[in-house]
C-alpha cells in the first residue's frame, strides 16, 4: 500500500480490511485491521477523526470534519473569468513584491532553512543509486503514563525520543545524523482560510543533539517547536503562500526546480527524518460489530528519501508510534528499522523518565 498511493482524480480514498491478524497483546487471539488509504490533497490529521467517526463511530452520528469550510456557493461566469482576468494581470506584481521583500531576509540569513521547506534531497555524486519503491513499518506503543499532567506536548517529548534515538542509532554505525532538523507539519489558523481544507505547512524543528541531558533536549526541542509553529502560522508566512498559490504552474514548477538545485548542493539544509501527530481526543467510542478500538496507528508520507518517518496516533488512552523506512536496498544495505525501534522505545522510556523527575515542564 505504501508503494502505490491513490490517485485524488480516479480513487481519493480507500479502505482496506484484513481480518485475522495477530493479537499482539493476547496470544492466539486474533484481531481485524482497517486499513484507511487517503489522498493528502483531501485528508489531514486534522480531518481523520471526522473520517473515522464515520466509519466506526456511533450510528446516526453527523459527519463533521475540522477545518471542513461549508460549501461555497457556485460563482456566476461573469464574475469568475473578471476576476481570472484581474488576477493575471496583479499576480506578477505581487510575486514581485514579495520576492523584493524577501530577498535581503534570505542575504541576512544565508544559512538558515528556507521557511516551509521539507525536503531531503541528497547531494549529488557519482555513485548509481538503486531506487526501490518498497517500505517497512513498525508500530510501537510507548506508556506515556509517566508523563500524565505533563505541560510539553507529546510532539515535543515524541522529538526528544526520536533526536536521541537517531544520534545513537547514526553513532552506532560510526555517521552523522544526516541533518539537525526534523520536518513536522504546522496546522494553520482560520486566516488561512482561502487555502482550502488542506491547511497544513512544513515546519523545521532542530532534534538539539548537542544537548546530552534528556529533560534539558526535551525543554530546548519544545521552545524550538512552539517558535516554528508561531513562525509558520504567521500573516507573513501565510501571505506567501497565497504569493505561491497566484502563480502559474509553469513559474511555479521554475522555482520548485531552483529550490531542489539549492536543496541539493547544501546551500538550503534538508531534514533528516519527519514526524506527523494526530490526535483524536480523549473520548473515543468506536466499534465495529465484532468488537471495539484496540488503537490506532497511521503514517503520513510527508519527505521522500529519508530513513525514518514517524506518525503518533491518539485516540483515548491509546498512542501509537508508527515507523516508516524504505526497504533496505543496495544503496543502503545496513538500514535496520528494528535496531532504530528498538533505541527509539528506549528513548521514549527515557524521556519520560528524565521529564518526571524534573517536574512537568514550563509549557
Amino acid at each position: 500500500m505504501s508503494a502505490d498511493g491513490v490517485d485524488a482524480a480516479r480513487c481519493p480514498w480507500q479502505v482496506h480490511v484484513f481480518p485475522g491478524v495477530p493479537d499482539p497483546d493476547e496470544p492466539g487471539a486474533t484481531v481485524t485491521v482497517a486499513a484507511i488509504q487517503a489522498s493528502h490533497a483531501m485528508l489531514v490529521g486534522s480531518s481523520a477523526r471526522g473520517l473515522l467517526e464515520a466509519l466506526f463511530g456511533e450510528e446516526g452520528r453527523p459527519l463533521e470534519v475540522d477545518g471542513l469550510a461549508p460549501p461555497a456557493g457556485t460563482t456566476h461566469p461573469v464574475a469568475a473569468t473578471t476576476h481570472g482576468i484581474a488576477r493575471l494581470a496583479i499576480w506578477p506584481v505581487v510575486a514581485l513584491g514579495g520576492l523584493v521583500r524577501a530577498h535581503p531576509e534570505a542575504r541576512r540569513r544565508r544559512q538558515d532553512p528556507l521557511p516551509g521547506t521539507v525536503s531531503a534531497d541528497p547531494a549529488p555524486d557519482r555513485t548509481p543509486v538503486v531506487q526501490t519503491n518498497r517500505r517497512v513499518i513498525r508500530i510501537l506503543r510507548p506508556d506515556l503514563s509517566a508523563l500524565a499532567g505533563r505541560s510539553w506536548t507529546v510532539t515535543a517529548l515524541g522529538l526528544t525520543a526520536v533526536s536521541l534515538a537517531m544520534e545513537r542509532y547514526y553513532r552506532e554505525r560510526g555517521e552523522d545524523v544526516p541533518s539537525e532538523y526534523a520536518a513536522v507539519p504546522v496546522a494553520l489558523g482560520e486566516s488561512a482560510a482561502g487555502l482550502g481544507v488542506n491547511r497544513v505547512a512544513g515546519g523545521l524543528v532542530p532534534l538539539h543533539v548537542e544537548i546530552p541531558e534528556p529533560a534539558q533536549r526535551a525543554a530546548t526541542i519544545a521552545d524550538s517547536l512552539a517558535r516554528e509553529r508561531a513562525r509558520v502560522d504567521s500573516a507573513e508566512s501565510i501571505d506567501a503562500m497565497h504569493r505561491t498559490g497566484a502563480a502559474p504552474y509553469p513559474v511555479f514548477r521554475r522555482v520548485s526546480r531552483a529550490l531542489a538545485r539549492a536543496l541539493a548542493s547544501g546551500a538550503v539544509p534538508g531534514v533528516a527524518t519527519a514526524l506527523s501527530s494526530v490526535n483524536c481526543g480523549a473520548d473515543v467510542r468506536w466499534s465495529v460489530p465484532w468488537g471495539h478500538l484496540k488503537f490506532i496507528a497511521g503514517v503520513q508520507a510527508l519527505v521522500p528519501r529519508v530513513d525514518f518517518m514517524h506518525t503518533f496516533a491518539r485516540a483515548g488512552d491509546a498512542f501509537a508510534v508508527t515507523v516508516l523506512a524504505p526497504a533496505r536496498d543496495d544503496n543502503r544495505p545496513n538500514r535496520d528499522i528494528d535496531r532504530y525501534v528498538e533505541l527509539l522505545d528506549q528513548g521514549f522510556a527515557e524521556v519520560s523518565a528524565a521529564v518526571g523527575r524534573a517536574g512537568a515542564g514550563r509549557r
